[in-house]
């Protein structure tokens, strides 16, 4: 006889072979095994043998050609409790291109084998025992209170579910920078109630002005002329002022619990076990890592992802508002770096970035000596800009190195990323907060549709519906900042004269593209 083991950790299928097997009990197993087969992509099989006097001849032909038919979404077989010699069946599979099959003496350590080099599962809605809840009654945790993680939090709230939100910080701060915010983002503060604060709170992109470092304008893109009739107004915004303007979106903003991160998640088919770094701990249906570009969420679950370097690090500070920019943004494109100067409500943001090293020194006290060095001599507004380092202290200028993520998988079970957890964009694309307001929105629209036992359906549909888009436009970012900040001079030629010529260029292409593509 058979019995399908429960409670069994994450993708790992367990059956309990118990004395003989039947052609009927084989039959089942791999009914079994079909179903699950459809719906995930890496499932780990282990068997547990006890008193087992052997397989039905008859049945090594439909085992063998089960596991040929489904090599791929099968990766690994564990045998438990076999002391005899491999079987007829055994040496079969054991030919199977991909699979990979040992003996353990206990289940403890077949798990372990079997969880190793497993950064992606699916849960498996036939194997679900727990209580199913509808969209409304889940329990939704979140973690990391910025664009995406309150993005997602409101539009939940909005169709009356209640997720738990976690922050490491322990207030809300005032450390950040600029944002420009594009149609892309901004549509998705209407449908949260929200835009009318950022048209109090931002300042609208009038111009989008481009200059040589000598100082000459090479274009005044006419942004609110040709951009906004087509698509929707472009506002500049300080980071932390967009985060109040969605929190205050939020109806229950007592979810939020500040100061607060997870230590430790352990997964199983039906749900999430958490530790909180207070100590505490909770079970859920879902967590999404909403964490930032930094991700703990993501170390967790996934290990130690790669992350692409882009050869661009950068600095944000402060100065005093001028009217020379007063609805306007005005960029230097540069050897080897641009610097940038944007409007918000009551402060002008400057912004500067070079192509450097992974490891350069960016400590605090080298930090304004090595901005200044870079921009020594660029002309225009620059030497403005830089004089408003004169009134910062080093360690509150924002600075950074800018990172791509390169993730097959967003999801792992019943754990999801979202914004710069999974596709982080650098700032100098200005898509990075439009970006992760559209997977929020795509998000939350996909978990209403699925209750707790079929969070699976949601979960695909969230990556296939945004990672081409978003991989699309990461690429098209990194083909653009590579154009600004280039240092030779022959692509810098290129790039002034297309800037200074073309009238329909690379910046209307790049822009009109966005508002288009398929979220």
């Amino acid at each position: 006889m058979h019995q399908i083991l429960s409670n069994m950790p994450e993708n790992i299928m367990g059956i309990k072979i118990i004395n003989d097997v039947t052609s009927e009990d084989v039959d089942a197993v791999i009914m079994q095994l079909s179903n699950s087969a459809n719906v995930q992509d890496n499932i780990r099989l282990m068997i547990e043998f006890e008193d087992f006097t052997g397989w039905p001849v008859d049945t090594h032909h439909k085992m063998a050609g089960f596991m040929l038919n489904h090599r791929d979404p099968i990766k690994r077989i564990a045998l438990v409790g076999r002391k005899d010699d491999p079987s007829v069946l055994e040496r079969m599979l054991s030919m199977v291109p991909g699979l990979m099959m040992e003996r353990f003496a206990d289940k403890k350590t077949a798990q372990a084998w079997l969880m190793e080099d497993d950064n992606y599962w699916t849960v498996d809605p036939t194997r679900y025992e727990g209580t199913v809840r509808q969209p409304k009654d889940m329990r939704i945790l979140i973690v990391g209170a910025g664009v995406a993680g309150l993005t997602l939090a409101s539009m939940l709230q909005q169709r009356d579910m209640s997720p738990v939100v976690v922050e490491d910080a322990p207030e809300f701060g005032s450390i950040g920078y600029v944002i420009i915010l594009m149609s892309a983002g901004s549509r998705v503060l209407k449908g949260l109630g929200g835009y009318e604060a950022v048209q109090e709170h931002g300042v609208q992109v009038q111009s989008y002005d481009i200059a040589t470092t000598d100082g000459e304008i090479l274009r005044q893109h006419g942004v609110a002329d040709w951009y906004a009739p087509l698509f929707g107004n472009s506002y500049s915004i300080y980071r932390p002022t967009l985060v109040d303007v969605i929190k205050n979106t939020m109806k229950d903003q007592s979810v939020i619990r500040m100061g607060t991160t997870v230590d430790t998640i352990e997964q199983t088919n039906e749900e999430v076990n958490v530790t909180f770094s207070d100590g505490t701990e909770d079970t859920f249906d879902l967590v999404v890592g909403a964490d930032g570009l930094h991700s703990r969420m993501r170390e967790l679950v996934f290990g130690d992802v790669e992350m692409s370097y882009s050869g661009l690090r950068g600095w944000a500070w402060w100065g005093e508002k001028n009217d020379d920019f007063d609805n306007r943004a005005l960029e230097y494109w540069g050897n080897g770096g641009a610097f940038g100067l944007y409007p918000t409500e009551d402060r002008l943001c400057i912004v500067g970035v070079i192509r450097a090293d992974e490891d350069e020194d960016d400590s605090a006290e080298h930090r304004k000596s090595l901005i200044r060095k870079h921009f020594k001599g660029w002309g225009g507004k620059v030497d403005y800009g830089l004089d408003q380092l004169d009134d910062m202290d080093a360690k509150d200028i924002f600075h950074d190195a800018f990172y791509y993520g390169n993730q097959p998988h967003w999801y792992h079970g019943r754990v999801v990323l979202a914004g710069d957890a999974v596709h982080p964009f650098s700032p100098i694309s200005g898509m990075g907060a439009s970006m992760a307001m559209e997977s929020a929105a795509v998000l939350a629209e996909e978990l209403c549709y699925v209750d707790s036992q079929f969070i699976d359906q949601a979960l695909r549909k969230y990556q296939e519906r945004r990672k081409f888009r978003v991989t699309t436009l990461q690429e098209q970012a990194r083909r653009f900042e590579d154009v600004v900040t280039s240092g030779n001079s022959i692509v810098e030629s290129l790039r002034y004269f297309s800037v200074g010529h073309i009238d329909n260029g690379p910046v209307h292409h790049f822009l009109a593209r966005i508002p288009y593509q398929p979220v």
